[in-house]
């Protein structure tokens, strides 16, 4: 089978449950061991046995565990061959590899990358992207951060102005609120706007990654692949970033105001943090990711 540089793939983030279910959708199927034969000269009497046993990692125990224990005997008296046995299995991204050229020929995965693209919710895509964190989350972490050092250098230089409760009390509101909003087991990460003119929401599942804090994922120019669950060409609608939460019930005006408060004080030092975002207004895309990938 020729292999080029396109098909040698690195995930960052790699959902093996969606990879093995849509393989096996294509395949009626899956087969995870490929039997292979070979044939050595050998002379006398030759008496073999092979016997094999794997499992998949945590993720995909529950859904297929292989447990081989193949014996093979032969007796050779008047022959001087001898036949080998060996077992060959596929880790979950090569299995990705064999998806996505499956998926490829039979025409199921769409490219974004090109200028003008009509697409559909339900669409399986594949597109180029720099990713971003949550930039609600984000300003959350700056602002905690530039809390933190304002009071480290306050507390080392009495001539600075003193650490009130008040900021104690806000930096404390901006902690609750940053738990709040990562406490799901799902994240949303964003990218900006495509060659086609739409922004996407990315929303991963964080068992998947391939790094729990995500520092090889953030601000990295990766491929996506995903199947897009929302679509938004209208400019008055948005995706809510905070959807998942009880931050949801407040309004995006209430958050607003609520961090413009919190940023003025959190800027004290001169630092300037990137515009607030709530939400993606359209046109944007919804995806829910099988694979992030270089």
């Amino acid at each position: 089978m020729k292999i080029s540089s396109d098909d040698l793939i690195i995930p960052v983030y790699l959902n093996q449950r969606n990879v093995f279910d849509l393989l096996a959708m294509l395949e009626g199927g899956l087969s995870t061991v490929t039997r292979i034969n070979t044939i050595k000269e050998h002379q006398g009497e030759t008496n073999a046995k092979v016997s094999s046993s794997f499992g998949l990692s945590n993720a995909l125990s529950s859904l297929l565990k292989v447990d081989l224990n193949a014996s093979a005997s032969q007796n050779n008296k008047k022959s001087d061959q001898q036949t080998e046995t060996t077992d060959r299995y596929h880790t979950p991204a090569s299995m990705l590899q064999i998806l996505r050229k499956k998926m490829k020929s039979q025409k199921l995965l769409i490219s974004l990358n090109e200028k003008e693209k009509s697409t559909q919710i339900g669409d399986i895509v594949e597109f180029s992207a720099s990713i971003k964190k949550n930039p609600l989350s984000a300003t959350l972490e700056k602002m905690i951060g530039a809390m933190d050092m304002s009071m480290l250098f306050s507390d080392k230089d009495s001539k600075q102005k003193k650490i009130t409760q008040q900021d104690k009390l806000i930096k404390s509101q901006m902690e609750e609120f940053l738990k709040v909003h990562t406490e799901s087991l799902t994240v949303d990460m964003i990218t900006d706007e495509l060659n086609f003119g739409y922004r996407t929401v990315i929303t991963i599942e964080k068992e998947f990654l391939n790094d729990q804090t995500m520092s090889d994922l953030i601000d990295g120019d990766f491929k996506v692949i995903g199947k897009i669950i929302r679509l938004i060409d209208d400019e008055d609608e948005a995706i809510d970033l905070q959807r998942k939460s009880s931050i949801s019930l407040l309004s995006g005006e209430m958050l607003k105001a609520g961090f413009s408060g919190m940023n003025d004080k959190a800027i004290q030092g001169g630092i300037n943090f990137p515009e607030f975002e709530s939400e993606i207004k359209g046109p944007v895309l919804h995806i829910l990711p099988i694979a992030i990938f270089t």
